[in-house]
């Protein structure tokens, strides 16, 4: 069978291609992943810190986004929608100082609104799957479900969860992350030379 009658040619040449650009860069990978996952550890270890580490970078964020925004609206005043513009960059400026000024009131306010948003989107998921019953139903009801009891025990040990919930979430984040890359690695590392 020759390659031009075969429609799926193309996509492995392309596959092979990119595996081909990767595996010589397996060690870097596993590397990559054992220190996500030893940084995640560490965070889990020192979740407070962690939170308030994140708290900050955010804040930096929000507050560079919100010059940056300010400035354009400057660039551009001759728009019509220069004060919405200027509006949404001094929001911005404001948010990202007081995240800065109190790291620690701004990780109980994002922990609320995480709180918040599973135990809101958790009875949106639940009621939508029961509702609907569509195929695999069950998942989304139990995905709904969980989030729902996730958003209550946060919102149950706040103020504390204000100050290590989104630590754990990064900690838990990094090293999931850093297992995907650290089995990619290895996976690199054993897959046989592909010929064309």
């Amino acid at each position: 069978m020759s390659t031009s009658n075969d429609p799926g040619a193309p996509l492995r040449k392309a596959i092979r291609h990119e595996i081909d650009a990767i595996r010589g860069k397996w060690a870097w990978i596993v590397g990559l992943g054992v220190a996500l996952i030893v940084l995640g550890t560490l965070l889990l270890g020192f979740p407070v810190v962690a939170t308030l580490a994140t708290v900050t970078v955010l804040g930096f964020f929000i507050l560079l986004g919100g010059s940056m925004e300010i400035v354009a609206a400057f660039w551009c005043r001759e728009w019509s929608g220069f004060f919405l513009a200027l509006l949404s960059g001094v929001l911005g400026v404001v948010v990202g100082l007081m995240l800065l000024g109190n790291p620690i009131s701004g990780g109980i306010t994002l922990t609320i609104l995480l709180a918040s948003f599973l135990f809101v989107g958790g009875i949106f998921k639940a009621v939508s799957a029961v509702s609907h019953q569509f195929h695999g139903w069950g998942w989304l009801f139990t995905s709904g479900a969980i989030d729902v009891v996730l958003g209550v025990l946060i919102w149950r040990e706040l103020p504390v969860a204000g100050l290590v919930v989104i630590g754990l979430l990064v900690g838990i984040s990094l090293i999931f992350r850093g297992v995907w890359w650290l089995v990619l690695g290895l996976a690199l590392k054993q897959l046989p030379r592909l010929t064309n």
